[in-house]
């Protein structure tokens, strides 16, 4: 779920108003320190210098939630920066107005079943999860706080998985990391959470099949919406709608709260309209009690521009799972989060881990 999805809308590089001097590579605002003076003959007319600009009045922008009669712009804004994704904004719009008359359940983006594995007499039960933004296809499955043995067991169910599931992505004690990459994942990184001491790993499940395995019995039950909260707004300039944005939460990532299809209308679409909403999201994500913000986007090269602009605004990359998304060309693209804490009490966890089984 792209942030900002400013496409080619503006270009980062262009963001500081300076001038750059390709000689020395140094840079000077509105100077070219090459030039070569020549020594003056004769008395040269005055030039009156530039008036300086003004600056720009941040306080013009503003978000407010979105309202019924706020669609049609808003998803024409849409249409002009997210493209084939327009329908998944759509249906994000439904879940915000269903969570305003108080049924967020009813069309929320996260599902959750109850995985039940048996093998020799053991049993186990593992929480799955899915959004509909992600594809169904990608499993978020949560190994997190579990014992080695219901580790062991979960390992070689993913031995014999379901087709129905393209990729499975684990969260899981950092501890057990070697044993999930000698199985064939790989580190996707660490998104925060309470404990700090979780990691995520992926693998396509074809990578992990085995089918000399010994079978394992999986049976999938108690498909339900997992408890979630989402608030969409739009972006205001001097009364004029220019933007769209949005956070969620969800009892997946208790710390996070998630940026959401933000992006501007791309005649509008200037430093200051582009670094205000972004500060404004964040700024309701404090308000709503968030340790950090984060947001999703992928490596599509019309999000190139965007990618740059979240690290020019301070947030780092956390989290990036290869293959996972099909793009309009058929490409597949890398799922990207990037986040950044906005809670005085944080304490960052240490994310390197070897791969090294």
């Amino acid at each position: 779920m792209n942030n900002l999805g400013l496409t080619e809308s503006i270009n980062p590089n262009e963001t500081f108003g300076v001038h750059k001097n390709h000689v020395n590579n140094e840079s000077y605002s509105g100077i070219n320190a090459n030039c070569n003076f020549p020594e003056p003959i004769e008395k040269q007319p005055s030039v009156k210098a530039p008036k300086p600009k003004k600056a720009r009045n941040l306080s013009q922008y503003s978000i407010r939630p979105l309202k019924v009669g706020d669609i049609a712009r808003a998803m024409k804004i849409a249409a002009d920066n997210f493209s084939g994704e327009v329908g998944l904004v759509a249906r994000s719009y439904l879940w915000h107005f269903a969570s305003k008359v108080g049924l967020p359940q009813i069309t929320s983006m996260w599902a959750k079943w109850e995985v039940h594995i048996e093998e020799d007499g053991e049993a186990v039960k593992l929480d799955l999860l899915s959004s509909f933004v992600h594809g169904r296809d990608v499993a978020w499955i949560d190994l997190a706080a579990q014992s080695e043995a219901t580790i062991d067991l979960a390992v070689a169910a993913m031995r014999r998985w379901p087709r129905f599931h393209r990729l499975l992505v684990v969260r899981v004690e950092r501890g057990y990391a070697p044993q999930f990459l000698a199985a064939g994942f790989r580190v996707a990184g660490h998104l925060p959470d309470g404990q700090g001491q979780h990691i995520y790993l992926y693998a396509e499940r074809k990578r992990l099949i085995n089918p000399h395995q010994p079978p394992v019995r999986l049976r999938f039950s108690g498909r339900r919406s997992v408890s979630s909260d989402c608030e969409f707004s739009v972006v205001e300039c001097s009364g004029a709608i220019i933007g769209l944005t949005g956070i969620y939460e969800t009892e997946f990532w208790h710390d996070v709260t998630w940026g959401a299809w933000g992006a501007i209308d791309p005649a509008r679409a200037r430093r200051d309209a582009v670094f205000q909403t972004l500060r404004l999201t964040e700024d309701r994500a404090k308000r709503n009690g968030a340790r950090w913000f984060c947001l999703e986007t992928s490596d599509c090269e019309k999000y190139r521009h965007a990618r740059r602009i979240y690290e020019l605004y301070g947030l780092r990359p956390l989290l990036t799972i290869p293959n996972f998304y099909t793009g309009d060309d058929g490409k597949a693209e890398k799922f990207i989060v990037y986040g950044k804490p906005i809670s005085e009490d944080v304490v960052r966890a240490p994310t390197a881990v070897s791969e090294k089984a």
